[in-house]
């Protein structure tokens, strides 16, 4: 199983073993799941018994969840941490095997020059908001840990609230709550921002109170909070409606990012093509600029026969690159929300040059990071 994940880089493996037939291993690369050949279910709950052993989990308890870590040499002189996580009950064994592979460096995230340049414009001042709004799945918790990378540890202090820890940063604060229970949720909200932390990370905003109390703090401290929203407009009616006074919600807002993760090309067999004029034109990609696009292929030539890419094994994609909607809020676009006119705000925004999630997408197949195919999957 590790042999197949571990040099695709696959970013998580699952296994379940329902009764004394059923099992599924599934693997995951670049956010595609890819199922496998399953082992008799003898076999998989020996595997399962065998990580839990070496991740200093208690193998006789087959139903309580349990997490832990485990550390690989490959052999390629490269070790992967993996975290595991088992829960069974009195029908099946799940185990979940999450590989770290997440770059947390904004700078490699994939934002285009003219979408960082004002963020980190914006980003320089002591207090304020910043909004991550996408799907499940799609780069969220990254994204958020990315902007806490831009902290120091050492010299400032550092709050995270989470369901679980998802990477652990020596010198940061991590705190664990359920996200489920609002009024918990909020009273932690509040206590942590009495004790004015430099930077807060709230993992989930899922309700009207502490999005109140985020508002309310946020002009003197500096929050990233994540929500599950499709884009940044939506995100935005949603984070005024939450607070309940536009004035309040835009006073310490400074930006709302919204990120998608897309598979990149494989650069050793990329097939270049000529698209035709009509398409870049429905595309809204001008026709006089882009003299070739790519397509994924997964082969080679190798003496003249086709064989599977030794760069990618065959799968015509190799890591994943974010495509962001980006919309940083200068004073005019917060008098604007103050005032409830969004659609001013939107035409001020496009006045300042922000591209829409799909303009950011399309300009990645432009420069032959990915394919139109992906872009349409993914975004």
């Amino acid at each position: 199983v590790l042999e197949f994940a571990l040099p695709r880089k696959a970013e998580k493996i699952d296994l379940l073993v329902a009764g004394t037939q059923q099992v599924a291993l599934v693997v995951t690369i670049d956010g595609v799941k890819y199922p496998q050949t399953s082992p008799d279910a003898r076999l998989a709950v020996g595997m399962i018994d065998y990580l839990k052993q070496h991740s200093g989990m208690d193998v006789a308890d087959r139903r309580r969840k349990q997490t832990g870590k485990i550390s690989i040499d490959s052999g390629d002189g490269e070790r992967h941490v993996m975290g595991i996580a088992t829960i069974g009950s009195t029908r099946e064994m799940s185990l979940s095997v999450r590989v770290d592979t997440n770059k947390m460096d904004l700078d490699k995230m994939g934002l285009l020059p003219s979408q960082r340049q004002p963020l980190d414009a914006a980003l320089k001042k002591a207090g304020g908001l910043v909004l991550v709004a996408c799907p499940p799945h799609q780069g969220l918790t990254t994204s958020l840990y990315s902007f806490l990378h831009l902290h120091d540890p050492y010299t400032q202090s550092l709050v995270t609230l989470e369901e679980e820890v998802a990477f652990e940063i020596e010198g940061v604060n991590h705190q664990t709550i359920d996200m489920s229970d609002e009024a918990a949720l909020s009273q932690k909200v509040s206590a942590t921002i009495r004790q004015t932390p430099d930077v807060m990370m709230l993992a989930r905003l899922s309700d009207a109170k502490t999005a109140r109390l985020l508002a309310e703090a946020a002009p003197e401290q500096r929050i990233y909070a994540g929500l599950k929203q499709e884009d940044t407009f939506t995100a935005l009616r949603a984070w005024t409606k939450a607070v309940g006074d536009p004035q309040v919600a835009a006073k310490g807002l400074l930006a709302i990012v919204s990120p998608r993760m897309v598979r990149k090309l494989c650069p050793t067999c990329r097939v270049a093509f000529k698209p035709d004029p009509a398409a870049l034109k429905k595309l809204n990609l001008p026709v006089d600029k882009v003299g070739e696009l790519y397509k994924h292929s997964g082969q080679v030539l190798i003496k003249g026969k086709p064989q599977p890419c030794p760069t990618c094994f065959g799968m015509g994609y190799q890591g994943r690159t974010g495509v962001f909607e980006v919309m940083v809020l200068d004073d005019t676009a917060r008098d604007l929300l103050a005032q409830n006119q969004l659609d001013q705000l939107r035409a001020h925004l496009r006045k300042q040059k922000m591209l829409w999630l799909q303009e950011a997408a399309l300009s990645k197949v432009a420069e032959g990071a990915t394919s139109i195919s992906e872009i349409t999957r993914a975004v």
